[in-house]
């Protein structure tokens, strides 16, 4: 689903409308499906993918809080950026860093990602 298509400005209007009508107390389950909704829109994998993220946060964030030393908060907290900024690289930018690569050197891509 693209940003600027009139499909998800029906999404976005439905699920704000349906945000305002609910109960407070089942808000954030609505968005949790219209996150995985959107998610699903764009492949399986991709919610999949969330899904193990947010799980991986999650633990993370559990072990930060029963971290006691400096040194194991910072260890952990750098091992979640690379983890996550890893991701994001892979998915948005590996295509670009690679067309890069190939302009810079001249030569032809071995690896094609679109």
């Amino acid at each position: 689903m693209i940003f600027t298509s009139v499909n998800f400005f029906l999404f976005l209007v439905s699920v704000l409308v349906t945000y305002y009508l609910i109960p407070v107390k089942y808000r954030k389950l609505l968005l949790l499906a219209a996150s995985a909704f959107f998610y699903a829109t764009a492949g399986y994998e991709y919610l999949l993918l969330v899904i193990a993220l947010i799980i991986f946060n999650y633990y993370l964030g559990l072990r930060l809080e029963k971290t006691n030393t400096q040194a194991q908060k910072k260890s952990f907290l750098y091992a979640g950026l690379i983890i996550n900024i890893g991701v994001l690289v892979f998915y948005k930018y590996l295509g670009f860093i690679f067309y890069s690569i190939t302009e810079v050197f001249g030569i032809e891509a071995l690896i094609r990602v679109s």
